[in-house]
């Protein structure tokens, strides 16, 4: 007889990645996993996996508020590398302050309070910074934000 202990890796199935980035981004799950939206928030420096301790969120000073999504921004595919997309344009509260902001990262809350502990569910850093400027508006084009789940 032989014992042993064996760690398991991180990766996700392909059913399970599906499922996940089903009920998050569709917010199908009945075990109140996901809000009945979610959020997307610009950040202006890099966030990581703990929550409040990294990243700086765009102020609220010139009309920002992170981006109420629903069910139907959304579509998730099935075959292939499980991924979901923005099904539309995604666009933000125009830039009204005085200032200029520069956004590196985008994170996706589950609440829609402008702060580093509501819930971060997901996170990524743009493929180039993006500079909002006095009355510019912040849009992902419509499948040009991609979530994946590994």
């Amino acid at each position: 007889r032989k014992n042993g202990a064996k760690t398991m890796s991180s990766a996700f199935s392909d059913y399970l990645e599906y499922t996940v980035l089903r009920q998050t981004m569709k917010q199908t799950d009945s075990g109140n996993l996901v809000a009945t939206a979610i959020w997307l928030g610009l950040h202006q420096t890099n966030l990581t996996d703990t929550a409040g301790t990294s990243g700086t969120e765009v102020s609220t000073t010139g009309g920002y508020t992170r981006f109420q999504s629903t069910a139907a921004d959304w579509t998730v595919n099935t075959a292939g590398t499980i991924l979901a997309k923005n099904a539309g344009a995604l666009s933000f509260p125009i830039n009204a302050s005085g200032s200029a902001y520069v956004v590196t990262d985008v994170g996706i809350w589950r609440h829609s309070s402008n702060n580093l502990s509501s819930d971060l569910m997901f996170r990524g850093t743009l493929s180039a910074s993006v500079t909002v400027n006095l009355n510019d508006t912040f849009q992902f084009a419509a499948s040009a934000l991609t979530i994946t789940v590994s």
